[in-house]
């Protein structure tokens, strides 16, 4: 059913804690929608609502989210992308919290009540806490674990114009979210993903980061999220930095520091080439990194290994380009 306003029974808990909205955008992901719900639903936290905005989907979306009757609030849109969809949730949650969730991941069982109880216990000038994630296929097997820290740690403004890869599964202060103006819209479906990270560092400008070094995200790989167009992202990206360098928390003037954030970019241009099956591609954006920045990044704040460059100069150069790309860090 349509939402209707109502708080039903799977929106308050036991009234322990606050309440936090789970936000699931949905578009034509009638084969995995269900599950992703049922691990919303299925949250330790007891204080849940689960909004899911059917961004326009042709399939059984709809079918599958209106099967959980009030449990869910199921919201019906025209297909405007991902960050319309997410604001059209946005402007109905009634938590005090947010959770971010694509349709086809998976949060585990205690993700809500761990990054929530780390945002609370933080001065209050911290606006988000985010987490590491393991990969998993079509089928739910896993395929990886995002390598992470051994601890907590801050992230900073700077760290995520360096870093390109940062879970898009955050718990953010409600507030902090529409008083930034939400997601921007114009970023098009081609551009999915980057209005994440504009978001973030939107947030961080003003706001703290906390990063769990817990992985509490089943995030699922398949053909339909796997983009092959490296160009397209790799324009996406560009724009959200040029987006970021305009806004001047960190000014244009700076160009060591923007160099090492334009050398990293190319970097993961360079990866994203190579996973498209682009060999050319790829080496010429590994070039571009080194034209960039020639001396070393700060590979920490980019969330990569030491020597991350020169190891996948080295790496490509004597074993061949068809390697597998290095692990991330914290």
């Amino acid at each position: 059913m349509a939402d209707t306003g109502d708080r039903g029974p799977g929106a308050v808990g036991a009234g322990s804690g606050p309440l936090v909205s789970v936000v699931i955008p949905a578009y034509n992901y009638e084969r995995y929608v269900g599950e992703t719900v049922r691990s919303a639903l299925g949250q330790t936290h007891p204080e849940i609502e689960v909004l899911v905005v059917d961004d326009g989907s042709t399939d059984g979306t709809g079918e599958v989210v209106r099967g959980f009757g009030d449990r869910v609030r199921y919201l019906p849109k025209e297909n405007g992308g991902l960050g319309s969809a997410r604001n059209y949730g946005i402007e109905r949650a009634r938590g005090e919290f947010l959770v971010f969730l694509d349709a086809d991941d998976l949060l585990e069982p205690e993700a809500v009540e761990a990054m929530l109880g780390a945002l609370r216990a933080l001065p209050p000038d911290y606006a988000l806490v985010a987490c590491h994630y393991t990969a998993i296929g079509p089928g739910g097997e896993e395929l990886s674990a995002q390598a992470r820290g051994t601890r907590d740690a801050e992230v900073t403004y700077r760290s995520l114009l360096l870093r390109n890869r940062f879970c898009p599964v955050v718990l953010v202060r409600t507030s902090v979210v529409r008083e930034l103006g939400m997601f921007d819209t114009s970023y098009g479906v081609g551009e999915q993903g980057s209005e994440d990270r504009d978001m973030w560092i939107r947030v961080a400008a003003g706001h703290r980061i906390h990063m769990l070094a817990r992985r509490l995200v089943r995030k699922r790989q398949h053909e339909v999220n796997m983009s092959g167009n490296a160009g397209r992202q790799m324009a996406s990206m560009r724009r959200t930095l040029a987006k970021a360098r305009s806004a001047g928390v960190v000014p244009r003037w700076n160009l060591f520091f923007w160099g090492q954030v334009y050398a990293v970019y190319h970097y993961q241009g360079a990866l994203m080439h190579k996973e498209a099956g682009d060999r050319r591609g790829a080496w010429r954006e590994l070039l571009r990194s080194f034209a960039s920045c020639p001396w070393p990044c700060p590979h920490r704040g980019a969330g990569l290994l030491s020597f991350f460059r020169a190891r996948c100069f080295f790496r490509w150069l004597l074993r061949g380009i068809d390697v597998p790309n290095p692990p991330t860090t914290n």
